[in-house]
């Protein structure tokens, strides 16, 4: 099976936890994301800021991207590896953790 067919969970802390680590170390590390009721986003993002909400640079259209509140972010993939967040692999992101 191909690594990007696999999908895992995530905490919404542990998300927002790795794009601070990501923004504040200048990482080559972009992340793409599906937000509630939306498709998934055509390119990878540079993670700028992650403390209050998110914002993201994207490089092919030379915009920025704004959200507000990371509890949308319902799905994302990092292009490369970050810590335990394996690279292309779909993470669906959980507010709360189930026992």
């Amino acid at each position: 099976m191909d690594q990007g067919d696999v999908e895992r969970e995530i905490l919404l802390l542990e998300f927002q936890e790795a794009l601070i680590a990501i923004a504040e170390g200048g990482l080559d590390c972009q992340v793409r994301f599906r937000k509630s009721g939306g498709t998934w986003g055509e390119h990878f993002l540079q993670v700028l800021d992650a403390s209050k909400g998110a914002v993201f640079y994207n490089h092919v259209t030379k915009e920025f991207v704004y959200v507000t509140d990371l509890a949308e972010i319902v799905q994302f993939q990092l292009n490369r590896q970050h810590g335990t967040i394996v690279p292309f692999v779909v993470y669906n992101v959980s507010p709360v953790k189930f026992m």
